[in-house]
């Protein structure tokens, strides 16, 4: 089926981007249910091969695919790709002011996290860089030598706090590091953009909606909306099984603006709370 699929994109595409991405495909041994974009590079797995089931995303090169290739090499050899881990207080949503370690994967599935592609992006207004490996702790790490290091900084004898972030941690947060995670008896919450499905395990799972997007996980602990943005309504997710749900002023040019509209809205929909990003006030790294 790979030769057929091979001759296939050659007639009717013309495409190397399309070949190379094929050679990916079947190094990858696509079977299991999963969808990776790392650093603007996706390939998907499936309960079944699905070899026409992969796109290009806009701004990929023939340098970048390379580079992905090689983090999918790392992949299959179960390493985790890390931007930066670091022990802080949570600066928003519903654990504000909680202590806790930060670990943040490199890549998302709605932003490359280069520059050149942010106003082609479907987050278009990310503040947060993901890109590459060369933050505090950043690398790449197994699932024991990744929790080492995160209880490595975690400061206590007691029971870890680790909230994992991107990007998007869904890519690559999966059940073996979850397992080695309650091993060590760590609470483990993720901060996600719902649109793939999460492993098992997790005790604190915040989903941040986005515009555009199809968001598959609809229940979870905390609904974090950030606001306003153009083609998402809060309202929209007021029967979505979440305990806790937010309002976020937008971290922008206008942000005056969406501070004043977020304590607009949560003062008319008192369901919905309102969460600062106090960290940014405060100076808190």
């Amino acid at each position: 089926i790979h030769l057929f699929l091979f001759f296939w994109i050659i007639l009717r595409q013309r495409n190397l981007k399309g070949l190379i991405w094929l050679l990916l495909y079947k190094y990858l041994n696509l079977y299991q249910e999963l969808s990776v974009s790392i650093e603007g590079c996706p390939y998907k797995r499936q309960e079944r091969p699905a070899p026409l089931d992969f796109t290009i995303i806009e701004g990929s090169d023939f340098i970048h695919m390379l580079k992905c290739f090689t983090f999918a090499v790392a992949m299959k050899r179960n390493r985790y790709s890390i931007k930066e881990i670091y022990y802080t207080l949570q600066g928003e949503g519903h654990h504000t002011g909680q202590a806790a370690v930060f670990c943040r994967f490199s890549g998302c599935n709605l932003w490359s996290g280069r520059e050149e592609d942010r106003e082609k992006a479907i987050c278009s207004f990310c503040d947060t860089d993901f890109w590459g490996t060369d933050g505090l702790n950043g690398g790449k790490y197994s699932a024991e030598e990744l929790v080492d290091k995160i209880l490595e900084i975690w400061p206590f004898d007691d029971r870890a706090f680790i909230v994992f972030t991107g990007g998007e941690p869904a890519l690559q947060l999966d059940e073996e590091l979850i397992q080695v995670l309650r091993d060590r008896q760590c609470y483990v919450a993720i901060e996600t953009n719902g649109t793939m499905v999460l492993p098992e395990g997790i005790d604190w799972i915040c989903v941040s909606p986005k515009a555009n997007t199809e968001i598959l996980v609809q229940s979870g602990n905390e609904l974090k909306i950030v606001y306003p943005q153009q083609d998402i309504n809060p309202l929209d997710f007021k029967s979505w099984d979440f305990e806790y749900k937010f309002i976020q002023p937008m971290d922008s040019e206008t942000q005056e603006e969406n501070m004043r509209a977020a304590i607009k809205f949560c003062k008319e929909n008192p369901e919905y709370r309102l969460s600062i990003q106090t960290h940014k006030y405060l100076d808190i790294p």
